[in-house]
């Protein structure tokens, strides 16, 4: 079914109403005053982690618009104080504000959504945070496995309702309650979870119950920024191990990350040169990445990334980029 409201057009949004209908929620396409949505308050309704708002993609959309272009149709719920939350449509809703800032449709506009009670708060909790996955631009794939982490967590979904509302495996929600309570502890001990990859810290949780072997694994990761391979190979002799045991397989760690810093003599007498080693595998790895990590080919733009502009990611990112463009300078790169 398609309607047209005073110049714009809506059709059924045949995914999320299957979501809908997965979480149990009941609905009824209405027709609400748009001046009644409050969209300051939907915007920090936690759909999107990082920018609520995408200023190109709400461009793009009232370019669409102008051009007649039919859109999902958005869903609402109505709050205590009697104005409209958005569930999903931030970016659709904000694009037709922008038309009505600009004189191109109605002040008075009144817009068909999808209407739900504002009884069941799981319900519209979860319809919410994965309500972005189906339309517009889908939230990132770390974005979605957080949000399958707090449903688990908040209300108790398992662990394969939250994988199949989310669209990411079982297996990736596992690692990241592993790593959350990784991070836990490297907090608790003065240490910076950033500096361990999730993957690391995943494997890392298994031995949480062994508290000192815990930390010295911990301060070793951070020295020496093994792979995640090699962490999860110390992890299970770790966890086969008495306490003295435990001791020599971290000694005997330890003892493989210094080495990998010596020079070590090759069989035709010369002298290898590991730091020169290393420095061309990160940069082989990094141009690879940069140049063909985009299924083959070249990334153009940091959304490719998966980096949400205006983020803490994208803040982080210029700033490791500084560094490394310092850092060439001084050595004349």
């Amino acid at each position: 079914m398609t309607v047209q409201t005073k110049h714009l057009m809506w059709r059924d949004d045949v995914d999320n109403e299957a979501l809908a209908r997965r979480v149990e929620a009941k609905w009824q396409i209405a027709t609400i005053r748009f001046s009644e949505i409050d969209l300051d308050a939907s915007k920090d309704n936690y759909a999107r982690l990082g920018k609520p708002l995408l200023e190109d993609r709400i461009e793009s959309y009232v370019t669409n618009m102008r051009q007649g272009d039919m859109f999902p149709r958005c869903a609402a719920y109505r709050m205590k104080n009697g104005r409209y939350m958005i569930v999903w449509g931030n970016q659709r809703c904000n694009a037709v504000a922008c038309r009505i800032k600009r004189h191109e449709l109605p002040a008075d506009l009144e817009m068909e959504v999808y209407l739900f009670g504002s009884e069941d708060e799981m319900a519209l909790d979860l319809l919410t945070r994965f309500g972005n996955r189906a339309n517009g631009e889908p939230v990132s794939r770390q974005a979605a496995i957080e949000h399958a982490v707090y449903a688990h967590q908040k209300w108790q979904v398992s662990i394969e309702d939250a994988a199949k509302l989310a669209g990411v495996s079982s297996n990736a929600i596992s690692e990241r309650l592993r790593a959350r309570e990784t991070e836990k502890r490297l907090v608790e001990t003065g240490k910076r979870p950033d500096l361990i990859p999730m993957t690391t810290q995943a494997a890392m949780a298994t031995i949480l119950n062994h508290e000192s072997a815990f930390d010295k694994v911990a301060e070793l990761v951070i020295r020496h920024r093994p792979s995640s391979a090699r962490v999860e190979r110390l992890v299970a002799k770790i966890k086969k191990s008495n306490a003295a045991g435990r001791v020599v397989a971290i000694k005997d760690f330890e003892t493989e990350c210094r080495t990998e810093l010596k020079p070590a003599v090759r069989s035709n007498g010369q002298i290898s040169r590991p730091q020169s080693v290393r420095c061309f595998q990160h940069f082989r790895s990094l141009v690879a990445f940069l140049e063909a990590g985009k299924r083959g080919e070249a990334f153009q733009k940091l959304v490719e990334m998966q980096i949400v502009l205006g983020s803490d990611n994208e803040t982080e990112l210029r700033k490791l980029a500084k560094r490394l463009k310092f850092r060439l300078k001084v050595l004349g790169l």
